[in-house]
């Protein structure tokens, strides 16, 4: 049987429901500092009290949403000692105090509106129906807000015990919140925890209410137990290589005395590991050991992690030229054998004599170290322009929350069949910050932001008359890339979503080769362009889109994307000297997303800047789980 240390035994709401008779004698003789209408209308003058006007606004909208026979069931008697005793009884710690569900059995809409009140500090608040015909409201007497009195909490010892109680609870004069206490005492517990104490129970002795002075004097204890140190581990998995690997990455330091924030970046870790579809809050059970604790690890994985998806363009760049059709292949198998290893594999052709392929591999938590190590190959061929080949090997590695840190080498070649020169290799060392996002299905962002220093080293070809020494054969060149993408949720299927991207290559005021610099344009960067079809030195690109649908279902979207170029090139004038060009560039269009037998099919059309349907450029894909 497992006990977790996230379900004391006793709460605030003991707390709440010991005020039950004091809340009788308040409510008979407690002053009264306003009365209003609530419910389908607002009374006059009462939305100019400032103090009361949001609160009333919440509770006019909950009580809009209820039911019909909700609403037809009263209060056998207004603030009788048992009413008010299951009102109070209904708080709980750390719910927001308007997000009270329906009413259920026996429980009114007065019973529940008092609740309200009485959770926003309004003890002796009072409840009152009124009906004309088919008019029906509340009549709402706040009474007044009570306050903290005297706050004495005895228990066990542990580091920091009396500074800690004193900075998380409520003080002396603080207004009597139910949503204010349940995260102190919440907070209070987990202060407990990272103390070493995993059971660590707040219990209220007694609650003692001064109706004349409207404050409320409290005594409990704080029983924190044994201090104990981390032991096995177990998970909702079964027994074999997934759980091994589960184990693995949340690095849990096994024979370390217990921590709550080792315990919660242990969560976080395997959250990150986008491989799961949940990670519950960990369990904390007892074991054989008197100061040993086991933890058990809930989590679902994600039932179907692997993806292949197939691409398909068509666009034509002018009224004289034939339609092209461009291609990309991707596939990807996140979760190796349960093992965490990641295979990645693309193909693209882009219907311009230019073809890539490129392949990934991600060895987690390499030697049995924190670093998740990444290789990168890939390939690129232009015809009659330049071959380019690419490796790049990086370690990540997570230094806080969902934060991490990179480093890494590459090395490239790019050989050109025309030009000045025959060959360029490059080696470049990298250093990055990284942020992931933890849940998709939730509002978030990530983002990176990556420098790598590059040395340069070319082949020239000889050029009759002029001698190859003469010519540079070695520069130092910067990259820079940021990158910050996130999604934020609206309502339940309303979403907007945004991706700013911006890179830049520098040399020694040198011209940088074609197969050196960023590509612009397309389905991944600006929409109703051909693929890549603007290229620079520098580049930038931001992505706007309104999502309507949720996740892995149908969902309909609207986007307007925005690029930025700039390259230099010799002077037609001058070839000596370099000059500069950029542009900057618009699209819009709609797309589509749905669900069928075969995968989810996206269909996007996008516009270059104008509505002329004859400059559209139609992206199909096709993504198939499994």
């Amino acid at each position: 049987m497992f006990d977790s240390n996230r379900q004391p035994d006793s709460r605030p709401s003991v707390m709440w429901g010991r005020l039950a008779l004091c809340l009788v004698l308040c409510a008979l003789f407690g002053p009264t500092q306003a009365v209003a209408s609530v419910g389908l209308h607002l009374a006059e003058g009462l939305t100019d009290t400032i103090a009361f006007r949001d609160p009333l606004a919440a509770d006019e909208r909950w009580l809009n949403e209820q039911t019909p026979s909700a609403l037809a069931f009263r209060d056998s008697v207004n603030g009788a000692p048992e009413t008010l005793r299951a009102a109070v009884g209904n708080l709980q710690p750390g719910k927001p105090a308007d997000d009270h569900a329906a009413p259920t059995g026996r429980r009114s809409l007065e019973s529940l509106l008092r609740d309200r009140w009485a959770a926003r500090g309004y003890l002796a608040c009072r409840i009152t129906r009124r009906a004309q015909g088919e008019q029906v409201w509340f009549a709402v007497e706040p009474g007044p807000l009570y306050s903290v009195g005297t706050v004495d909490v005895g228990g066990g010892e542990f580091p920091g015990r009396q500074p800690t109680i004193t900075r998380l609870l409520p003080r002396n004069g603080d207004p009597c919140l139910r949503e204010t206490w349940g995260r102190a005492v919440e907070a209070l517990v987990a202060a407990a925890g990272e103390a070493g104490h995993p059971f660590a129970r707040w219990v209220v002795r007694d609650v003692s209410v001064d109706p004349l002075r409207h404050v409320v004097d409290i005594r409990a204890m704080l029983m924190v137990g044994p201090s104990v140190y981390f032991g096995p581990q177990a998970s909702s998995l079964p027994d074999g290589r997934g759980e091994g690997f589960l184990f693995r990455a949340a690095r849990l330091p096994v024979g370390r005395p217990y921590r709550e924030s080792v315990l919660r970046e242990s969560r976080v870790r395997l959250q990150q590991r986008d491989i799961y579809a949940s990670v519950g809050e960990p369990v904390i059970f007892t074991t054989t050991s008197p100061d040993t604790v086991g933890v058990y690890w809930p989590v679902t994985p994600v039932p179907h992690p692997n993806r292949a998806a197939i691409m398909l363009g068509l666009s034509r760049a002018g009224d004289t030229e034939p339609a092209r059709v461009s291609g990309q292949v991707d596939l990807l198998l996140a979760n190796l054998a349960g093992s965490g290893r990641r295979l990645d594999v693309a193909w693209s052709d882009d219907g311009r004599q230019r073809s890539h392929f490129g392949f990934g591999w991600q060895e987690p938590l390499l030697l049995g170290t924190p670093f998740d190590a990444v290789l990168d190959v890939d390939q690129e061929v232009a015809t009659d322009v330049y071959t380019r080949f690419r490796t790049d090997g990086r370690l990540q590695l997570p230094v806080a929350g969902p934060w991490h840190v990179e480093v890494g080498l590459g090395w490239d070649r790019s050989t050109y069949p025309v030009g000045t020169w025959s060959r360029s290799t490059r080696w470049r060392a990298r250093g990055a910050f990284l942020r992931r996002r933890i849940d998709r299905a939730d509002s978030g962002w990530w983002g990176i932001f990556a420098i790598e220093s590059a040395r340069r080293a070319v082949d020239v070809r000889a050029v009759e008359g002029e001698s190859v020494a003469t010519r540079p054969a070695e520069e130092r060149q910067t990259l820079v890339e940021l990158r910050l993408a996130g999604e934020r949720w609206l309502t339940e299927t309303l979403s907007v979503a945004v991706d700013g991207v911006f890179r830049e290559v520098s040399g020694n005021d040198g011209e940088i080769p074609l197969s050196e610099q960023y590509r612009l344009g397309g389905a991944r960067s600006l929409r109703g362009y051909l693929e890549d079809q603007f290229h620079g030195e520098r580049v930038a690109s931001s992505m706007l889109e309104l999502r309507v649908g949720r996740p892995g279902r149908s969902r309909l979207y609207t986007f307007f994307d925005v690029g930025y170029f700039r390259f230099s090139s010799p002077d037609p004038s001058d070839p000596e000297s370099l000059m500069t060009q950029s542009g900057t560039r618009r699209g819009f269009g709609l797309g589509i997303e749905t669900s069928t037998p075969g995968g989810d099919v996206s269909l996007a059309i996008g516009l270059p800047g104008t509505v002329q349907f004859d400059d559209a450029k139609l992206h199909i894909a096709l993504l198939q789980a499994f």
